[in-house]
């Protein structure tokens, strides 16, 4: 400011100066020559008074940038106030009051990604106590699917499930080597699968590669532990499908003979997500274990059951254990008519790539499930199974005739030298 009071002065000056020659000028004839003087006088009034308009100018624009700038950093939060403001904010489930609640929270989380690396300081010791406020509703976690992929699923999104999970999205952010020993730290000790897939995620996009043995010792010893979640948090529900999600990011096949041991829960169920596991992680080798499991004696749920033959339907036509099995299970009174007979017609769909677009290497496996149709039906006396066959048996036959038929029509290509 005293610069810019100095230039002001210097410039009235001047133009006082160039003012006062003016009229002593006027005061006497103009002298021989002295016209053109006067003329380089007078522009040079007019530069000295658009000088001064310009300077003017600026000087009220610094001052409006100034007051703007005071009056901004007035009411933004500082890191401290921000962070306690967001521990005891409160989102309601529904309605315009989870609108405004959800806007201050979003605001204040900015807030500390603006505050940068400073902001970690006090975002630490929260993270460490364990503390949380849940932002989800009943109805956004009732349209998370079953099957979870840690890129593509809802937990990475604008608006927070909980308070934990935008600051972890805000540690992101700001990364950095402090970032990382955050989440790293958060690993660790955090109660939820959910959360602990997350931040798997999380830090393989900061540092990919370098913490992926913390992360897939950390889901071991979870799914090891086989703890049961607890009932009164909304986010640590279908922990097993986290743990296997992160396992399937990371394409680790090595918790496979623990799997095992963990097909039948205690109470005579089967562990879904651990059959999933093992379809991924063993393909066709998966099949034998999973026909073992269908016949222990500890498996009576219909549902389980279902799980296991629906599984094995994958490889029904391909392999002599799944077909196997697909026999036991279709004649199984157990599973009830309704299993029985899907586990039938879907033998056009399951196991196919796209069923609803067949490719030429699908004929094969067509070819297969009609040999074996042929094989069982004729010895079929239930009712139920034995629409369920013709049914399949239809549909498999179109499959055949289109594959067929398109491959009839397709143009030869000719080799090198045809």
């Amino acid at each position: 400011m005293k610069s810019t009071t100095a230039v002001l002065i210097g410039l009235v000056i001047l133009l006082a100066t160039a003012l006062w020659a003016t009229r002593q000028r006027r005061q006497s004839p103009p002298a021989a020559g002295s016209i053109s003087e006067l003329n380089r006088l007078a522009q040079e009034k007019a530069d000295l008074e658009e000088a001064l308009r310009t300077s003017e100018r600026r000087t009220s624009d610094t001052r409006i940038q100034t007051n703007t700038v005071f009056a901004t950093a007035s009411l933004a939060p500082t890191i401290k106030t921000a962070m306690a403001e967001l521990t005891r904010l409160q989102v309601p489930p529904d309605g315009e009051s989870r609108v405004r609640a959800f806007q201050r929270v979003i605001f204040l989380l900015e807030t500390l990604k603006l505050a940068g690396p400073a902001a970690l300081d006090e975002i630490r010791p929260y993270l460490d106590s364990g503390s949380d406020q849940v932002y989800a509703s009943p109805t956004i976690l009732a349209r998370r699917g079953t099957q979870l992929s840690l890129a593509k699923d809802s937990i990475h999104q604008l608006e927070p499930l909980s308070l934990r999970f935008g600051l972890f999205d805000v540690v992101q952010q700001l990364g950095g080597r402090v970032a990382e020993e955050i989440l790293s730290a958060s690993l660790a000790s955090s109660p939820r699968a959910s959360e602990i897939a997350h931040i798997a995620f999380t830090l393989e996009q900061l540092a990919p590669g370098q913490y992926r043995g913390l992360i897939l010792q950390t889901a071991h010893e979870r799914l090891s532990a086989a703890a049961n979640p607890d009932p009164n948090d909304p986010l640590s529900k279908r922990d097993r499908n986290y743990l296997f999600a992160v396992l399937d990011y990371f394409k680790d096949d090595s918790y496979t003979d623990q799997a095992q041991t963990q097909l039948i829960s205690s109470d005579g169920k089967i562990d879904a997500p651990t059959v999933e596991y093992l379809r991924k992680a063993l393909g066709t080798q998966a099949v034998p274990i999973i026909a073992q499991a269908y016949l222990d004696p500890k498996l009576h749920d219909p549902d389980s059951k279902d799980t296991l033959a629906r599984m094995a339907l994958n490889y029904v036509g391909t392999n002599p254990d799944a077909n196997q099995l697909f026999q036991q299970a279709i004649n199984d009174p157990a599973l009830g008519d309704e299993r029985r007979k899907n586990l039938i017609e879907d033998l056009n769909e399951t196991g196919f790539a796209d069923p609803k677009h067949l490719a030429p290497s699908d004929l094969p496996l067509v070819e297969n499930r009609l040999a074996l149709i042929e094989q069982l039906a004729p010895g079929v006396t239930d009712k139920v199974n034995q629409a369920a066959f013709a049914e399949a048996l239809k549909d498999l036959t179109d499959m055949m005739n289109q594959l067929k038929t398109h491959a009839a029509t397709e143009p030869v290509v000719n080799g090198p030298g045809h």
